[in-house]
This record gives C-alpha cells, structure tokens and sequence, in this order.
C-alpha cells in the first residue's frame, strides 16, 4: 500500500496533468494553445517564467522564443519579440539538452550552467529544461526559470514537467500539421483566385462536384441547376461528347486534354476551351477559359481574308479577259490585213 505522501504526490501529479490536457483541449490555435499550457506550467510550478525556444540547434544563427507566460515582474524574450544571436554559450546550453532524455538542470552551482546572457539578462538563478521533438521542423526547448531565488528541483517536479513536455509534444506536432495545411490551403486558394478560369470539379460518374468562377465569367446556368448533377444533364449534346471523351483520354494517359466548344448565352454564340486535368482515378479538375473575343477576331478575319480573296480573283479574270479581248481585236485585224491595235503581252 501506498504512503499517504505518496498519494498525495500522485494525486497531485494527475490533477496537474488533467490540467494541461484542459489547456489543450478543444483548441487549433497553435499560438493559444502555448499560451494555455505555458500559463498553467507558470501556476503549476509557482515559478518566475515558463517558456518555448524555437529552434533547438547549436548550428542557427538566432533563435527566438514563440511563446513565454511570466510574472509582470520577470517579463523576458518574448516580451522584447526579437530574435536573439546564438552565442557559444547558448551553442553549448542546445547541444546539452539534445544530448540527454530527460530534463536538464541549470544554475550557476551546477555543473549545467545557465549562460551569463540570460542570467544577467534575465534574472534567471534555476532553470529546467528539455527538448521536444515534434513531427513538423526543427526541435524546440520547454524549460522554466526561477527568478526570485535558487530553485532545487526535487525529482517530482522533474517527473511532472517531463510529462507536461511530452504532453505539449504531441500537440505541436498536431497543431503545426493543422498550421501547415491551413498554411498551405490558405496559398493554393489564392492561387486558384488568381486563375482567370472556370474551374469545375467533376467526378468520375460526371458529377458536378464543385466549381470557381471569376467575376468576368458567366455561367451556363445558376449553380444550383448544375452542382451535383451530371455535365451531360446540362451541357447539348455535342458539348457532352466532347467533354466524355476528354475526361476518358485524361484518366488514360494522364496529361492534360483540351478541347474547344461553343454554348448559346443570352442569345449569342460564345466560344470556349477546356482543358481536363485528371486529379486522380475518380476525379478530374476542368479548367474553362472563354475565347469568345478570339474566335470572334478569328471568324471576322476570316471573312476579311475571303473577301479579299474574291476581290482578288475578280480583278485577276478582268485582267485575263481584258487580255483575251485585245487578243481577239489584233486577230481579227488581222484578218482585215490591219496593223495590230495593242502591242503582244
């Protein structure tokens, strides 16, 4: 059977843990979540400054720190939002706490000894410290500061913050994920914003799926008319063909495929390509580009051309049977025995 200090211990090591799992619950916000669980640690430990270093590696030229939650008295890096040179005491401080598997100790009577730039600059007299290791970039540092006097930690302590650090370990790495498609989510919109296209996604049964457009371009019919239906349910005939047969050479060798169609809008002929990329085995991206103002340019100088060419073959058989004609005049003044009226061409 357990002591009752003990018991104690553990009861108070499972409340503090159900503390920091409270603080990350629920939340997505990276920056939220440090500031919750750094503002427990602060409570948790009674210390001066609890914080995160961002990266853990003797080779950066700087570091800074993401996030830090102190007493109004002991405000630190954060506080100045700077980034801060590497020097080789700090070189030093990130190679000890890559090299060991639990927390590191500082203070200037340890053998771990906290660099005098964050000592002096910081009124730092204990501090414990680990490396945590997300999924997502570079290692980061968990540590805490005493301020206000030299800290002994006792080994409870080191158990409970090595359990908040593993804790706080997997939600950055989840939150960073999060951050990053976000990041990347947020980059390809903008992206897709700047396409000056129709873009259609439709699936591999020819459901309409979703679609962008740009504010230039009008729409066949109202979204409601097309999303979720079959393009071979809105688009004529001729249109569907097209478009079938595109979609299937797209899935069957993998490159895009373009095609050009015609729709009647507002009661003119407007002019269209499509380009059909395949996504994958079950979708393909349609990219909708209106080249009316082109194949319009392109229809009337065809018509300038024909003209032209009519014009000219005119003015070339008047000349040819002008010339037949004065043929026909000198033979037949010949004929009469008359000198030729127009000289031989």
């Amino acid at each position: 059977m357990l002591s009752q200090d003990v018991q104690i211990s553990e009861l108070c090591f499972y409340e503090s843990m159900d503390r920091i799992n409270r603080a990350i619950q629920g939340v997505n916000d990276l920056e939220q979540m440090m500031h919750n669980v750094l503002d427990e640690v602060l409570s948790i430990f009674s210390c001066d400054r609890a914080w995160l270093v961002y990266p853990c590696d003797p080779d950066t030229v700087t570091w800074s720190v993401p996030m830090e939650r102190t007493r109004p008295e002991y405000p630190g890096a954060f506080a100045i939002g700077i980034e801060i040179p590497t020097d080789l005491e700090t070189v030093q401080v990130f190679r000890s706490l890559l090299s060991s598997s639990t927390p590191v100790k500082f203070s200037q009577k340890l053998e771990s000894q906290i660099p005098a730039s964050i000592a002096d600059g910081f009124a730092v007299q204990s501090q414990i410290a680990s490396t945590l290791y997300p999924k997502v970039g570079k290692p980061w540092v968990f540590g805490i500061h005493q301020c206000a006097y030299a800290r002994i930690w006792s080994p409870e302590e080191e158990r409970l913050f090595d359990e908040i650090g593993h804790r706080l370990c997997d939600s950055l790495t989840s939150l960073l994920i999060f951050q990053n498609l976000c990041k990347s989510e947020v980059e390809n919109r903008a992206i897709i914003n700047a396409v000056p296209d129709l873009l259609f996604r439709i699936a591999k049964d020819g459901v309409i799926t979703d679609y962008r457009k740009p504010e230039n371009m009008e729409l066949y019919v109202p979204p409601n008319k097309f999303l979720y239906k079959t393009y071979y349910d809105i688009l004529p005939p001729e249109v569907s063909r097209l478009a079938s047969e595109a979609i299937d050479r797209a899935h069957n060798v993998n490159e895009v495929v373009t095609f050009e169609y015609d729709l009647i809008m507002k009661g003119q002929r407007c002019y269209y390509e499509a380009r059909i990329i395949a996504l994958s085995t079950e979708e393909v991206l349609a990219v909708v580009r209106d080249i009316t103002d082109r194949r319009r340019s392109e229809i009337e100088l065809q018509k300038r051309f024909d003209e032209l060419q009519r014009w000219s073959d005119v003015t070339l058989n008047r000349e040819e049977r002008i010339l037949d004609l004065k043929q026909e005049v000198n033979e037949l003044l010949l004929r009469i025995k008359e000198p030729p009226k127009y000289q031989s061409q």
